[in-house]
Protein backbone atom coordinates (compact mmCIF):
# COMPACT_ATOMS: atom_id res chain seq x y z
CA UNK A 1 0.00 0.00 0.00
CA UNK A 2 1.15 3.44 -1.08
CA UNK A 3 2.66 6.00 1.74
CA UNK A 4 -0.55 7.70 1.74
CA UNK A 5 -4.12 7.76 -0.25
CA UNK A 6 -6.04 10.95 -1.91
CA UNK A 7 -9.45 10.11 -1.62
CA UNK A 8 -12.30 11.98 -2.89
CA UNK A 9 -15.79 11.53 -1.65
CA UNK A 10 -19.64 12.26 -2.60
CA UNK A 11 -22.39 12.85 -0.15
CA UNK A 12 -25.66 12.90 -1.68
CA UNK A 13 -27.91 10.92 0.31
CA UNK A 14 -31.02 13.05 0.86
CA UNK A 15 -31.08 16.82 0.20
CA UNK A 16 -27.18 18.38 0.49
CA UNK A 17 -24.69 17.62 -1.87
CA UNK A 18 -21.00 17.18 -0.64
CA UNK A 19 -17.56 16.18 -1.35
CA UNK A 20 -15.05 16.38 0.70
CA UNK A 21 -11.20 15.22 -0.40
CA UNK A 22 -8.89 13.40 2.39
CA UNK A 23 -5.47 12.21 2.37
CA UNK A 24 -4.44 9.33 4.48
CA UNK A 25 -1.01 9.01 5.66
CA UNK A 26 -1.14 5.46 7.21
CA UNK A 27 -3.24 3.25 9.50
CA UNK A 28 -1.39 5.46 12.75
CA UNK A 29 -2.44 8.55 11.83
CA UNK A 30 -5.91 10.13 11.30
CA UNK A 31 -6.54 11.40 7.58
CA UNK A 32 -6.06 14.83 6.50
CA UNK A 33 -8.99 17.14 5.58
CA UNK A 34 -7.54 18.53 2.74
CA UNK A 35 -11.63 20.37 2.09
CA UNK A 36 -15.13 19.95 2.18
CA UNK A 37 -17.31 21.65 0.14
CA UNK A 38 -21.36 21.24 1.30
CA UNK A 39 -24.73 22.81 -0.87
CA UNK A 40 -27.79 22.72 0.98
CA UNK A 41 -31.05 22.44 -0.48
CA UNK A 42 -33.15 23.60 2.73
CA UNK A 43 -34.90 27.00 0.64
CA UNK A 44 -35.72 24.70 -2.09
CA UNK A 45 -37.19 21.84 -0.02
CA UNK A 46 -39.02 24.66 2.53
CA UNK A 47 -41.46 25.73 -0.32
CA UNK A 48 -42.79 22.04 -0.24
CA UNK A 49 -43.34 21.46 3.64
CA UNK A 50 -40.10 18.63 3.28
CA UNK A 51 -37.17 17.12 0.72
CA UNK A 52 -39.21 16.34 -2.73
CA UNK A 53 -37.27 13.25 -3.90
CA UNK A 54 -36.78 14.36 -7.23
CA UNK A 55 -35.89 18.11 -7.14
CA UNK A 56 -33.03 16.60 -4.48
CA UNK A 57 -31.55 14.52 -7.09
CA UNK A 58 -31.88 17.11 -9.68
CA UNK A 59 -30.43 19.52 -7.74
CA UNK A 60 -27.40 16.86 -7.22
CA UNK A 61 -26.77 16.77 -11.08
CA UNK A 62 -26.68 20.68 -11.24
CA UNK A 63 -24.75 20.93 -8.42
CA UNK A 64 -21.84 18.64 -8.26
CA UNK A 65 -19.79 19.32 -11.46
CA UNK A 66 -19.17 23.04 -9.44
CA UNK A 67 -18.66 21.38 -5.85
CA UNK A 68 -16.04 19.24 -6.90
CA UNK A 69 -14.20 22.05 -8.51
CA UNK A 70 -14.22 23.72 -5.81
CA UNK A 71 -13.46 21.12 -3.55
CA UNK A 72 -10.38 20.24 -6.01
CA UNK A 73 -9.18 23.60 -5.87
CA UNK A 74 -9.38 24.40 -1.94
CA UNK A 75 -7.08 21.09 -1.83
CA UNK A 76 -4.89 21.95 -3.98
CA UNK A 77 -5.41 18.66 -6.22
CA UNK A 78 -7.46 17.46 -9.43
CA UNK A 79 -10.01 14.33 -10.26
CA UNK A 80 -6.80 13.03 -11.75
CA UNK A 81 -4.51 13.04 -8.66
CA UNK A 82 -7.27 11.27 -6.68
CA UNK A 83 -6.26 7.88 -5.65
CA UNK A 84 -9.91 6.56 -4.83
CA UNK A 85 -13.33 7.83 -5.53
CA UNK A 86 -16.18 7.16 -3.12
CA UNK A 87 -20.07 7.91 -2.67
CA UNK A 88 -22.43 6.97 -0.54
CA UNK A 89 -23.78 4.38 -1.36
CA UNK A 90 -27.18 4.34 0.66
CA UNK A 91 -29.26 4.18 2.81
CA UNK A 92 -30.84 7.05 1.28
CA UNK A 93 -33.00 8.65 -1.35
CA UNK A 94 -32.72 6.26 -4.60
CA UNK A 95 -32.10 8.70 -7.28
CA UNK A 96 -29.95 10.90 -5.06
CA UNK A 97 -27.90 7.75 -4.18
CA UNK A 98 -27.33 7.45 -8.39
CA UNK A 99 -26.40 10.95 -9.36
CA UNK A 100 -23.93 10.67 -6.52
CA UNK A 101 -22.58 7.07 -7.04
CA UNK A 102 -22.76 7.98 -11.25
CA UNK A 103 -20.45 10.68 -10.99
CA UNK A 104 -18.06 9.00 -8.56
CA UNK A 105 -18.04 6.00 -10.59
CA UNK A 106 -17.14 7.95 -13.91
CA UNK A 107 -14.90 9.97 -12.81
CA UNK A 108 -13.13 6.76 -11.47
CA UNK A 109 -13.17 5.51 -14.71
CA UNK A 110 -12.11 8.42 -16.18
CA UNK A 111 -8.95 8.62 -13.77
CA UNK A 112 -8.49 5.02 -13.89
CA UNK A 113 -8.93 4.65 -10.31
CA UNK A 114 -11.10 2.68 -7.95
CA UNK A 115 -14.40 3.25 -6.63
CA UNK A 116 -16.23 2.47 -3.12
CA UNK A 117 -19.86 2.57 -2.06
CA UNK A 118 -19.82 3.61 1.43
CA UNK A 119 -22.64 2.68 3.88
CA UNK A 120 -24.14 5.89 4.85
CA UNK A 121 -24.81 5.14 8.54
CA UNK A 122 -21.20 3.13 8.71
CA UNK A 123 -19.89 6.71 7.58
CA UNK A 124 -21.77 8.69 10.62
CA UNK A 125 -20.34 6.47 12.86
CA UNK A 126 -16.70 6.75 11.85
CA UNK A 127 -16.52 10.25 11.02
CA UNK A 128 -16.19 10.17 14.45
CA UNK A 129 -12.74 8.93 14.41
CA UNK A 130 -11.64 11.32 11.60
CA UNK A 131 -12.98 14.10 13.88
CA UNK A 132 -11.19 13.32 17.02
CA UNK A 133 -8.03 11.97 15.35
CA UNK A 134 -8.57 8.52 16.76
CA UNK A 135 -8.71 5.15 15.18
CA UNK A 136 -11.29 2.68 16.02
CA UNK A 137 -9.38 -0.36 16.01
CA UNK A 138 -11.88 -2.29 18.25
CA UNK A 139 -14.49 -2.13 16.17
CA UNK A 140 -16.40 -1.64 19.32
CA UNK A 141 -18.79 0.54 17.53
CA UNK A 142 -21.48 -1.66 15.43
CA UNK A 143 -24.52 -0.75 13.35
CA UNK A 144 -27.42 -3.35 14.10
CA UNK A 145 -27.17 -5.41 10.52
CA UNK A 146 -30.73 -6.97 10.01
CA UNK A 147 -31.36 -7.73 6.31
CA UNK A 148 -28.27 -4.99 5.08
CA UNK A 149 -29.29 -2.78 7.23
CA UNK A 150 -32.83 -2.01 6.12
CA UNK A 151 -34.30 -2.86 9.81
CA UNK A 152 -32.29 0.38 11.17
CA UNK A 153 -32.77 2.93 8.28
CA UNK A 154 -36.72 1.40 8.39
CA UNK A 155 -36.62 2.69 11.77
CA UNK A 156 -35.34 5.99 11.32
CA UNK A 157 -37.44 6.15 8.11
CA UNK A 158 -40.28 6.13 10.44
CA UNK A 159 -39.25 8.31 13.25
CA UNK A 160 -38.22 11.27 10.66
CA UNK A 161 -41.50 10.74 9.01
CA UNK A 162 -43.62 10.51 12.89
CA UNK A 163 -41.50 13.83 13.57
CA UNK A 164 -42.09 16.03 10.51
CA UNK A 165 -45.67 14.98 10.62
CA UNK A 166 -46.13 16.08 13.96
CA UNK A 167 -44.23 19.13 13.24
CA UNK A 168 -46.14 20.31 10.37
CA UNK A 169 -49.18 19.80 12.63
CA UNK A 170 -48.05 21.85 15.31
CA UNK A 171 -46.87 24.62 12.59
CA UNK A 172 -43.47 24.32 12.46
CA UNK A 173 -40.95 24.63 9.44
CA UNK A 174 -39.01 22.93 7.47
CA UNK A 175 -35.74 23.83 7.54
Amino acid sequence: MPESLTVLGIESSCDETAVAILRSAGEEKAPEILSSVISSQIAIHRQHGGVVPELASRNHSADLPGIIRTACREAGTAPADIDVFGATGGPGLVAALLVGNSTAKALALAAGRPFVSVNHLEGHLNIGNICRHTCNKTGNRKLIDIGKGKLLYLIIDILTQVLGKTGRSLCCKFS
